[in-house]
């Protein structure tokens, strides 16, 4: 019986939890099905992982990234069936050509044009991703889609003591620096995070970023730098 769910979901980490809403309307539609994702890297993985319905459903999920693609070909003899969230239309149809899975779904989040396949779903009224998701099901197998919970994530304070933390990072990568809030911008919300709330900040991104983050917090004063963590 082919009762494995393969979900490609090549995004960075905002856009992954866009996709929550999808795998939790995919476990309450398919209650017995194990649901096998391909991530961008670790990071969207381990994102997945402090979820509440991942921790539910521990054993329904196989989890991998790109550089543990062998490992997934373990899988494709029972793939029913195939999703890919707001990947490439022409990658990830010869993705599934090659894994020979007939039965697939593709998403475009960014395309905004009419389909001329029933089975790829094109954001043609400008719709929020989650929910642009989670309408895929529904022109798979029909899925009714539910009102889901956004608390998605565990209370890691609870788990792990670790404090009351907030935190940012002032670079978005290379390829999407346009996507980067002013130093400014950045200076201003941690001000009034300090200023309002119990919070401490916690700064995170790679050495290459460390040089953004010392632009948003130059010439902050010294009562705020003692709230401040960086982390690279």
């Amino acid at each position: 019986m082919r009762n494995n769910i393969l979900v490609l979901n090549n995004h960075g980490l905002g856009d992954v939890v866009m996709s929550f809403s999808f795998f939790e309307n995919l476990l309450v539609n398919d209650k017995t099905s194990k649901i096998i994702v391909l991530f961008k890297s670790d990071l969207e993985k381990e994102l997945l992982t402090l979820t509440l319905f991942y921790i539910e459903n521990k054993s329904r999920f196989k989890l991998f990234n790109k550089s543990e693609l062998k490992k997934l070909f373990l899988y494709i003899f029972r793939i029913k069936k195939a999703y890919a969230l707001g990947i490439n239309e022409v990658k990830s149809k010869k993705f599934f050509k090659i894994l020979g899975i007939k039965k697939y779904y593709l998403v475009h989040a960014y395309e905004y044009r009419k389909s001329k396949s029933e089975n790829v779903l094109h954001n043609e009224t400008i719709l929020h991703k989650s929910i642009l998701y989670s309408e895929l099901l529904t022109i798979s197998d029909k899925f009714s889609l539910n009102n889901i919970s956004k608390d998605f994530f565990i209370n890691l304070e609870s788990v792990n003591d670790i404090g009351k933390y907030i935190v940012l990072t002032g670079g978005s990568g290379e390829l999407e620096k346009h996507k980067r809030w002013t130093t400014a911008g950045y200076r201003e919300l941690v001000e009034k995070i300090l200023d309002n709330t119990e919070y401490k900040i916690v700064f995170v991104g790679s050495s290459g970023e460390q040089k953004i983050v010392d632009e948003i917090l130059l010439d902050i004063e010294d009562n705020y730098l003692e709230k401040i963590i960086q982390l690279n």
